[in-house]
């Protein structure tokens, strides 16, 4: 690396640095005011109010990267711009892709360290995150055990649930098991197996189903079913909530998950879509590299670093509706799952290359 590629990676690493931090603060702000309600209503120890954020970090640093790079870069080469050392460095004999090649190779360099942080530290971060909340700040008791793919909840009636498949969609489950116990909830009186179940109008249809009922002196009564439907208190909503999210599985967990729904006989669609997303975003830090980079270049000479700044919102507000807009139409089955995810890039990525056209060689 030259002197001159390392005086414009070490600009750029310290504005890029203030940006990231710049905007972890504002976050974490952001989201306190969001949930101040929540902890004005739920009086716990200050600790595990900043464990809750701490948890948070992963997450954080995931979503403001590629905004945190887009800025850096668009300010950083706006600043050389706006004094002339850009003109005085091509008077130099020095081509525009020499000095911007260690740009580029942060860029990839990020999008490399956002999907190692997704893979390996949001999932364990984000269940932690919903244990902390749940249990510790919110006061409630430990309601389910997680397990990939597979719930226990505990219900209404001295009842516990064990689901080994859910789609929160279609509100099918699949594999339940039901276990009534009595007042006391020591004895167990009741265990109810079923293939598959539905939650419609209230009501709960249960398929292929055995029904076994311990009664007192010891003996088991079983009775087997085509289809019942029994009125239970729950409902879908209050189950799928401790279902294990796309956030909380890395790749190989997420695409297991959807095998297993696939062969179950459930839609996989929105969490293809996820699958295929968590590929796609880590790769958005490098995208705002290729697109920033020309962007600047464009500019005038002498330019403010406040319209560099207005240009880089501007791009990256563009760029998260796109791809809110593409993975909202997947999950909605309106787009393949493929092409929902990746679409937003190959369309960005086309646009950079052809921004990189006209950049001097």
């Amino acid at each position: 690396m030259t002197i001159l590629q390392r005086y414009v990676s070490r600009e750029f690493l310290k504005i890029f640095g203030i940006c990231i931090t710049g905007l972890l603060g504002i976050t974490v702000l952001v989201d306190f005011f969001q949930r101040i309600d929540m902890f004005v209503n739920y009086p716990t120890p200050v600790r595990w109010k900043f464990l809750y954020f701490a948890l948070k970090m992963p997450q954080f640093i995931f979503y403001i990267t590629p905004i945190s790079m887009l800025v850096a870069l668009l300010v950083t080469l706006g600043i050389l711009n706006h004094h002339r050392e850009i003109i005085a460095i091509r008077c130099g004999g020095v081509t525009l892709m020499h000095l911007v090649a260690p740009l580029v190779a942060l860029g990839a360099l990020a999008s490399v360290l956002v999907f190692v942080t997704n893979e390996f530290i949001v999932p364990g971060t984000a269940s932690q995150l919903q244990n902390v909340l749940d249990i510790h700040i919110k006061n409630r008791p430990a309601r389910s055990i997680f397990r990939q793919n597979r719930i226990w909840f505990y219900g209404e009636r001295n009842t516990i649930f064990n689901i080994q498949l859910l789609d929160p969609v279609e509100k099918l489950f699949e594999g339940v098991t039901l276990y009534r116990f009595d007042p006391t909830g020591k004895r167990l009186i009741q265990r109810i197996d079923a293939r598959r179940a539905r939650y419609l109008r209230g009501r709960w249809d249960f398929f292929h189903l055995t029904i076994r009922t311990f009664l007192a002196d010891g003996t088991i009564k079983a009775r087997s079913f085509h289809r019942q439907r029994l009125r239970r208190p729950e409902k879908p909503g209050d189950i799928s909530q401790y279902r294990e999210r796309p956030e909380v599985m890395n790749f190989p967990a997420l695409s297991e998950y959807v095998r297993k729904l696939r062969r179950s006989g459930f839609n996989p669609t929105a969490y293809m879509v996820d699958l295929q997303a968590k590929l796609t975003l880590p790769l958005l830090s490098f995208i705002v590299t290729l697109l920033a980079i020309p962007i600047a270049f464009r500019a005038r000479s002498g330019g403010s670093v406040v319209a560099s700044l207005g240009v880089s919102l501007a791009l990256a507000f563009a760029y998260y509706i796109v791809i809110s807009l593409g993975i909202s139409l997947g999950h909605a089955g309106k787009l393949p799952p493929f092409l929902a995810a990746w679409l937003p890039n190959f369309f960005f990525i086309s646009f950079a290359g052809y921004l990189w056209m006209d950049l001097e060689k």
